[in-house]
């Protein structure tokens, strides 16, 4: 299907983010300050989504780009023959492209439910999934990397994760636990990234030059999905786990209370709002607090970078 210019001046509010990216593929010859105004156009698409089994934001904030990808799903496992229900739900803050969160979004749920059929414990299913998944990166050469957060619910427990900087809090009326944010700073990410012949600064990982000093740049995560170049040894070889950057994600075990709830956000979020704030925000009212949120988001003039969120009740 092709589209012309007049299309998008005569109804640009009902483009979805999607067409925007179909639209910008396809005109590849156009000139640059048309190219402008459809990214421009792109940007101010912005959505809060319920669904039956979660409900969601993205934001795409000042950036002229959106890297995030968000999933909620529910199916099944096969486990001796049984077929054992589960659900998904995650956000993956996709940075220096959004190939890699992008082939998160689509295959991320189909690796955590094959390792979950063959792997006595839940929890080392899902690490040996995000190891699996990290090799399918590297070995089709996708490029830039990104976080993951969020929950695999399986009967009553539930299994928070983390990789890099986005967060997810678990919390009901007794209890709130949070996740643990990976940087660079952090005491045992940096021995580790030291450990591997990187240094920190500024708070960013920086791979060392041809003379042994830094070269400028760096990353401002230290766990996340793809960032090749930071898991390279020196003779090339692919190193997911003791690399500069880790593809070893953070586990918490949880039983479900009959009111617990799961909020993941990509890192836009976190730069303005603290987890104390998003809690007392959600819990006060949870079947419209995901568009109160939304709102606030969209009137505070300090979130510049994207944001993603789910927030779902456990059961």
């Amino acid at each position: 299907m092709v589209h012309y210019l007049s299309d998008i001046i005569s109804r640009p509010h009902s483009w979805t983010i999607e067409e925007y990216d179909a639209l910008i593929n396809q005109f590849d010859s156009i000139t640059a300050n048309v190219k402008e105004f459809i990214i421009e156009r792109k940007r101010l698409v912005k959505s809060s989504v319920s669904s039956e089994i979660c409900q969601s934001i993205e934001y795409q904030g000042k950036r002229s780009y959106q890297e995030d990808r968000m999933i909620c799903c529910q199916s099944m496992y096969r486990k001796n023959g049984i077929e054992i229900p589960y659900r998904i739900y995650a956000v993956f803050d996709g940075h220096r492209d959004v190939d890699v969160a992008a082939y998160l979004a689509e295959h991320f749920c189909n690796a955590i439910s094959k390792h979950l059929s063959v792997y006595d414990n839940p929890s080392e299913a899902i690490k040996s999934a995000f190891i699996y998944l990290d090799h399918q990166i590297y070995m089709q050469k996708l490029v830039g990397g990104s976080t993951a957060t969020g929950a695999v619910i399986i009967d009553d427990t539930t299994y928070i994760f983390n990789l890099g900087d986005s967060r997810t809090i678990f919390f009901d009326e007794g209890r709130t636990l949070v996740t643990r944010d990976h940087k660079p700073t952090n005491h045992t990410e940096m021995i580790r990234i030291h450990n591997f012949g990187f240094s920190v600064i500024d708070g960013r990982i920086v791979a060392p030059g041809k003379n042994n000093s830094p070269r400028p740049g760096g990353l401002a995560v230290s766990r996340g999905f793809g960032d090749v170049r930071y898991k390279l040894t020196p003779d090339g070889k692919f190193e997911c786990l003791l690399g500069a950057v880790s593809c070893l994600p953070d586990l918490m075990i949880c039983g479900l209370e009959a009111q617990s709830y799961i909020f993941s956000a990509s890192d836009g979020l976190w730069d303005v709002f603290s987890s104390d704030q998003i809690v007392k925000m959600l819990i006060n009212d949870p079947s419209v607090a995901i568009n109160k949120l939304f709102d606030n988001i969209k009137s505070n003039p300090n979130i510049s970078d994207n944001v993603s969120a789910v927030f779902t009740k456990t059961n």
